[in-house]
């Protein structure tokens, strides 16, 4: 009879160890699973940060060369892609402090105070990650010209 209750004693305390082992092992998958999807997460937003750096870029570089700035262009970053869309908002002119008798003068009659204008334009990146995970990003940027004397 002693046998009988010490084996059935021990496959229920076996039966509760399994049972705690089971739920700690599912706690601790489940744990690292939305530790994995946050990170994938995370990068996606970086890589839609870097898309939006890129129009910044882009908007920089042609401004300046006198090319047109690219509609839609898109960033291969390996396992991570985005694409980014420019848009044109506007244009608004800017007036200088500079006066008529002033212009000779470098600190009140060139630079900033010669007037010139500022180009608005939407910047919108969409990347993907490698399990389908999305981020949108939209920024306005504004593209000072300075007019010269």
């Amino acid at each position: 009879m002693k046998r009988g209750v010490a084996l059935i004693t021990a496959m229920i305390v076996l039966i509760l160890v399994l049972m705690i082992g089971g739920t700690l092992l599912y706690i601790g998958l489940n744990a690292y699973r939305t530790y994995r999807s946050s990170a994938r997460v995370e990068n996606t937003m970086s890589a839609a940060e870097a898309g939006v750096n890129s129009g910044i870029i882009e908007i920089t570089n042609n401004t300046l060369s006198g090319t047109g700035v690219a509609d839609t262009f898109k960033i291969d970053l390996g396992r991570y892609k985005s694409k980014v869309i420019l848009k044109p908002l506007y244009v608004q002119s800017m007036y200088g402090t500079g006066t008529e008798f002033s212009s000779g003068y470098e600190p009140t009659g060139s630079g900033i105070s010669g007037g010139g204008a500022s180009s608005f334009y939407l910047i919108k990146a969409r990347a993907t990650g490698p399990r389908k995970e999305r981020v949108n990003l939209e920024a306005v940027y504004r593209k000072v010209t300075i007019s010269s004397q």
